[in-house]
């Protein structure tokens, strides 16, 4: 700084605009620094002339800059569903939720690959033996008790802390507060704390002896399984919690002097210097004077000034102060009128005040030099110093006004909860694709009203980070593959980011508020009982409110509502403040202007409010961690998971589509077909209402005539039995017609008809019958209201540990199951818990093929290109009540799983979307996938022929794989031996054996191996 004399103000070192007065930043909000910085980009793209970017455009422009900085930005292209809910992932925070104990083969591989035409495995499996499938079972049983038991502890030990906290308020301040409450209050605390108290002393015993028996388990496990495979632990998927809203703040003129050295320069080494490498003098040159320069050092300066006492401080801040009076303009006066003294000349004139000023250029100018390079001891003699001067990222001058260094962002908002009953949350909110949306039709401010505010650590090397990628853009390998006018914005974003003033920064401690807790520096708990029972250092303080006041204070344990910034503050290390909203608005005034991501952008179709640019949008998220978790279940046993052991394989059975006849052919789990369910005419003639199904057993299986089928899986024999049902209805085959269309129509979306495919005319994919489930669970014990006369409400009994469920513990949050606009996707559709009258087909498949399969029949050749898109755009919704779409699951908090039985493509995942959490997905196990598929058979009637009964001669399909049989009866309870068909010749001969009329099947086996 320009020393300006005594009792002179400098004003405030925060940014001021060109008249003077201080200027306010630019404030974008969003979920996550890289949404924040993509839609500031993409509005200030917009605003260019000339640009082409129009107002709608932003969101997508903004979302394209995303995924860029994902790494999505080529999956955004080809696969948008995936992408957009990889960006929706991460707007939550992540944490270790666990372990799972897997075996491999000890080379890693896998023994049986699924067979895919895009290469795609699911999880890998082994042939364990029975003795190690139940140790394994065993061993991840325990494991799941024992990651349960630990989020237990973290949360009892949370709620422990905070008693502690509440008792020693209680004890400092037990003058202030009303006797009769200060006994009840006491007490509560004093109860709660022994029910906790009791709870977790049990627990980390439990917890103790729990690691034991499984390191043992773990022990003797390995040893069975010996060198062949390997047993270990994995890391189950996160749980998760909301991330706090992210301030992106542009013209704050941040400091950079911290950051990275990188980010402040092409390389990434930072210039250092060492003890005797400070600059020790300046050499003055001033021709009116003399030609030969004078050399002014610290030990001249040292007789025109008083040191402080430096004995409690290390030599190197000596020799940095000294340097600082020879750099600093300040003293260039000072400097100036030495080397008068020095050349024992007296300045003439304005000789002082010329000499002073060139000095002052001298200490400036230097710095120039060194933009590109690190300062030499050669370019610093070159610059009149003596010594070396420091890296110029480490200098700032500010002539004209204080120092400017932020490094807090406060924040204050209002909170307007979607309810004021917890249970009642999710009002007005419903799910969409990815996310909750909100259906409301107004914002009414809370009476009283609810404000939030904290303070957060500036982090600018996420915003740098952010900025360096931009630039290397070109890099991508997928760059040359993305539409021309994405390229165009990135280029522009690319050329343009560098140079801009930003930083982002989260609303840190927001959503800890909600549940009536706060980020606080930890106190040691004064009780020596409780300090031993709390391990780590992460613990919030209670916020609690009166200690007269017994109505609880806002709780929102699901965090949903929209919220208004009434302020940002920038500080900096001095206390100066930068404002981020106009002095012209009041305290009660939300800041204009902010320009909200398009997931915050407060919308609804019932809402027409002129002011929802004022609100940011919060969606339906639960405030602690959680975790939505689809699992699949051992066929014949739901309280096994699926683990490693092809024993515990969720497949219960196949079906697969025989388009020839009309059927869907049925397998065991091992694919050994057992029948078919296929359509046939109930009366002579009449429309298609006269049409039913039956069961037919498979060819060759010695099962009565008439009989229906006895499957060895109760899931596909329910599946089956309820299908076949339908079919006695007046609909007749209405419904097994629609369940047809919609596996159709999902099939067709992800795998199309390829050239040269000509087994998909005949036959549908292989699907498997699966068992699973799908649960919501918090991690630990739910968050309780610290208002004081809330203390232990849900688990105190007079000192004694009983747990009770909040009332938010009831809500229901609805997850979809599977999502066919997904490519991974392997999701059919669904039945739920056991119910098999109602088949839920998968989301995001509207189309039908029931026309286009009518016009294949009845003249697939002659079909043109327009009947076949006017067939596939013709939408009709299931009517018959057993096919429904658009459903959705409901699953309350630690309320149990949901069990499904699933139609899935064994090459497709079972992902699922909650919105209010972070999707997941699993794949199914390969070994028993790939062993299933190679046994897999297909039949078609055939017949009358006339064939030569000794050796069966005719034309199959061309491009048809496979081995081809001919099945007959022998009479009304034998069959004939299976007999190989020979291809019938373009020659036309005669048999010298009489021909006669047969009936019988086709077989087609082998149709799946890779071999043939």
């Amino acid at each position: 700084m320009q020393w300006k004399g005594k009792n002179k103000s400098y004003g405030t070192g925060a940014p001021i605009g060109s008249d003077g007065k201080q200027k306010l930043p630019t404030l974008s909000i969003a979920n996550t620094p890289e949404a924040a910085i993509s839609t500031y980009m993409a509005t200030k793209a917009s605003e260019v002339p000339g640009s082409g970017i129009a107002k709608e455009d932003i969101p997508n422009l903004a979302l394209a800059l995303e995924a860029f900085q994902r790494d999505l930005l080529f999956d955004l292209q080809t696969d948008p569903e995936w992408a957009q809910s990889m960006i929706h992932d991460a707007k939550f925070d992540k944490k270790y939720h666990g372990q799972q104990w897997i075996v491999v083969r000890s080379d890693g591989s896998s023994a049986n690959p699924v067979p895919s035409d895009d290469n795609r495995q699911g999880q890998q499996s082994i042939p364990l033996n029975p003795v190690q499938t139940q140790a394994l079972t065993q061993l991840n049983a325990d494991q799941t008790a024992l990651n349960e038991l630990g989020w237990t502890i973290t949360t009892q030990q949370l709620e422990l802390y905070a008693l502690a906290m509440k008792k020693e308020y209680l004890l400092y301040n037990r003058s202030t507060i009303d006797p009769s409450n200060l006994t009840l209050l006491t007490e509560k605390v004093d109860n709660s704390t022994k029910a906790i108290s009791s709870a977790l002393t049990l627990n980390q015993d439990q917890q103790t002896t729990l690691q034991s028996t499984i390191k043992t388990s773990a022990d003797n496990l390995r040893a069975d399984l010996g060198d062949q495979y390997s047993l270990k632990a994995v890391d189950l998927d996160p749980v998760a919690s909301p991330s706090d809203p992210v301030v992106l703040i542009s013209g704050g003129e941040l400091d950079t002097k911290l950051l990275p050295p990188e980010l402040n320069g092409e390389s990434q080494l930072l210039p250092t210097r060492f003890t005797g490498q400070a600059i020790t003098a300046i050499n003055v040159t001033y021709t009116p004077v003399q030609q030969e320069p004078i050399a002014i050092s610290w030990k001249d300066l040292l007789g025109k000034i008083t040191l402080a006492n430096w004995n409690a401080f290390p030599k190197e801040v000596q020799g940095l102060w000294l340097e600082v009076l020879l750099l600093d303009t300040s003293n260039a006066q000072l400097i100036a009128s030495i080397y008068f003294e020095k050349a024992g000349k007296t300045p003439q004139g304005n000789q002082l005040t010329e000499l002073t000023a060139k000095i002052q250029s001298q200490q400036t100018s230097c710095w120039a030099d060194f933009e590109v390079r690190p300062p030499t001891e050669a370019l610093t003699a070159a610059c009149g110093f003596e010594g070396l001067l420091p890296d110029p990222v480490g200098v700032a001058y500010r002539p004209d006004k204080n120092p400017w260094t932020p490094i807090f962002m406060d924040w204050k908002i209002k909170w307007f909860p979607s309810s004021s009953e917890e249970a009642d949350a999710l009002k007005d909110w419903e799910l969409g694709e990815l996310d909750y949306l909100w259906k409301g039709s107004g914002l009414k401010s809370p009476s009283p009203e609810i404000v939030f505010e904290g303070r957060s650590v500036l982090n600018q090397k996420t915003t740098q980070n952010i900025q360096t990628k931009f630039t290397t853009f070109k890099n991508d390998p997928n760059y040359q593959h993305l539409p021309q006018n994405t390229i165009e914005n990135l280029q522009w974003v690319a050329d343009n980011i560098s140079y801009m003033d930003l930083v982002t920064q989260s609303m840190a401690g927001f959503t800890l508020q909600l549940t009536t807790v706060k980020n606080a520096m930890k106190n040691q708990p004064l009780d020596p009982g409780i300090r031993d029972l709390l391990t780590g250092n992460s613990y919030y303080d209670p916020v609690t409110g009166s200690t007269d006041i017994q109505d609880a204070g806002p709780f929102s344990p699901i965090r949903s509502g929209h919220f208004q910034v009434l302020d940002i503050w920038l500080v900096d290390s001095y206390g100066q403040i930068l404002p981020g909203k106009s002095n012209l608005l009041g305290p009660d005034d939300p800041i204009e202007n902010i320009i909200w991501s398009s997931d915050m952008t407060t919308s609804s179709p019932s809402y027409s409010g002129k002011d929802a640019n004022r609100f940011g949008q919060l969606p339906p998220r639960i405030s602690q961690d959680a975790v939505m978790i689809p699992r699949f279940l051992q066929r014949d046993n739901d309280k096994i998971f699926t683990n490693s052991s092809d024993s515990t394989s969720p497949i219960c059975g196949w079906v697969m589509a025989n388009y020839l006849d009309d059927a869907l052919m049925v397998f065991d789990a091992e694919g050994r077909s057992q029948g078919e369910v296929i359509k046939v005419r109930r009366e002579v003639t009449g429309d298609d209402n006269t049409l039913t199904i039956r069961w037919d057993a498979a060819p060759g299986t010695n099962t009565a005539l008439g009989a229906g089928p006895n499957l060895p899986n109760t899931h596909l024999q329910n599946f089956i039995d309820t299908l076949l049902a339908t079919g006695t209805s007046s609909s007749g085959a209405q419904a097994y017609t629609e369940l047809m269309n919609a596996i159709d129509s999902t099939l067709w979306l992800n795998n199309p008809l390829k050239v040269g495919d000509n087994l998909s005319i005949l036959l549908g994919k292989p699907l498997a019958i699966v068992r699973g489930e799908v649960e919501l669970i918090l991690s630990g014990k739910p968050a309780y209201n610290q208002g004081w006369f809330q203390t232990g409400e849900y688990y105190d009994d007079q000192g004694i540990y009983r747990p009770l469920e909040p009332p938010f513990m009831s809500v229901k949050f609805n997850v979809r199951i599977g999502d066919s606009l997904m490519k991974k996707n392997g999701v059919m559709g669904y039945f739920v818990n056991d119910d098999y009258t109602k088949f839920y087909k998968v989301y995001g498949s509207s189309g039908q093929t029931q026309e286009l399969q009518q016009l294949l029949k009845m003249g697939g050749a002659t079909l043109s290109l327009r009947q076949v898109k006017s067939a596939l755009s013709k939408l009709s919704n299931p009517s018959s009540g057993y096919v429904i779409i658009d459903h959705l699951v409901a699953l309350a908090a630690n309320k149990g799983p949901v069990k499904l039985t699933l139609i899935m493509d064994p090459t497709g995942d079972l992902p699922i979307i909650p919105g209010s959490l972070p999707g997941s997905s699993i794949s199914l196990p390969n070994g028993p996938v790939t062993a299933a598929i190679e046994n897999l058979s297909a039949t078609f009637r055939t017949g009358p022929l006339l064939l030569n009964p000794d050796q069966i001669r005719m034309p199959t399909p061309a491009e048809v794989r496979g081995d081809w049989a001919w099945v007959a009866r022998k009479d009304v309870t034998e069959w004939q031996p299976d007999m190989t068909v020979t291809e019938q010749t373009s020659q036309a001969t005669l048999s010298p054996q009489p021909l006669s009329l047969m009936e019988g099947w086709l077989s087609l086996s082998n149709f799946n191996k890779k071999n043939q």
